[in-house]
């Protein structure tokens, strides 16, 4: 009989509970479109650089064909450690983890049919070596794909604490944000001269969004993946002394904001890159 047929998965154990249903939600529009663009191979060898909490590593683990082998890195050890737990609950002997960095890949040259990664090459430290260790790892005609948040991400909240920035007499803070926004969002034509300068050829450009609506900034401002992912770059754009103020006045901008529009809306635009080794 058939291995799925004689080990049930106990839904009602607490590991069951541990590793069920906690993809993040900013990561699932991404990773959506790199699984449905993954080339699926027989006895494929992929790598997923960014891995964060296991999406789309541990979905993808459960798609490709039998002998297909994954691994992931990703600097983050928290992270690392419950994808193993996650693998090894659900019985993925086919998904091995690294920690470590993009820019310094533990593989040989030429030995991955494809690489993936959610929202992960653009906020390594260097991003063309980056893109030049995943020529260098992957063999002739292997896939990549990528995705990116854009630089007109959230841009309404942006254009608040602009406008905010202003109202507190720190003009001279805007070109600072102007390049916190462009540090981690390249435009497409910027993310194309990098991916031919790195030796990949962009065979699909997919470019989408989606938008996280909030109550009011006061709400905005209490959710996880603001307060993880967010806010500490925007209170590196603040006078340390003067945070309170200005992080005050830019909730009461927001607040105001969504009164007159009846809800906070945050605009994700983002692109998958498809691309092949040339």
């Amino acid at each position: 009989m058939t291995p799925y047929l004689t080990s049930s998965i106990d839904v009602n154990s607490s590991e069951f509970i541990e590793v069920f249903d906690d993809l993040p939600l900013w990561s699932a529009p991404f990773g959506l479109k790199i699984l449905e663009s993954v080339v699926l191979r027989d006895s494929m060898t992929v790598l997923d650089i960014g891995s964060g909490s296991g999406f789309p590593l541990i979905e993808l683990a459960q798609r490709v064909s039998p002998g297909s082998r994954l691994f992931g890195i990703d600097p983050w050890t928290a992270g690392v450690d419950r994808i193993k737990r996650k693998a090894s609950i659900l019985g993925l002997d086919n998904v091995q983890m690294f920690k470590g960095i993009a820019e310094e890949l533990p593989f040989d040259d030429g030995s991955l049919d494809c690489i993936v990664s959610n929202n992960g090459l653009n906020n390594v430290q260097d991003d063309e070596k980056a893109l030049k260790e995943c020529h260098r790892v992957a063999r002739n005609d292997a896939q990549l794909l990528l995705t990116a948040n854009l630089p007109e991400t959230m841009q309404a909240f942006y254009a608040v604490f602009k406008m905010t920035l202003r109202q507190a007499g720190l003009e001279q803070q805007i070109p600072e944000l102007k390049a916190h926004i462009l540090e981690k969002r390249k435009p497409l034509a910027d993310w194309r001269a990098l991916l031919f300068q790195c030796g990949w050829l962009v065979v699909r450009e997919d470019t989408s969004s989606f938008t996280m609506r909030f109550f009011n900034g006061s709400v905005m401002f209490h959710h996880v993946l603001i307060r993880t992912g967010f806010l500490p770059g925007w209170m590196k754009l603040v006078p340390q002394e003067r945070l309170e103020e200005v992080f005050a006045l830019l909730e009461t901008n927001l607040n105001k904001r969504a009164v007159r529009e009846g809800v906070l809306p945050l605009e994700i635009p983002f692109v998958c890159f498809d691309c092949r080794r040339e």
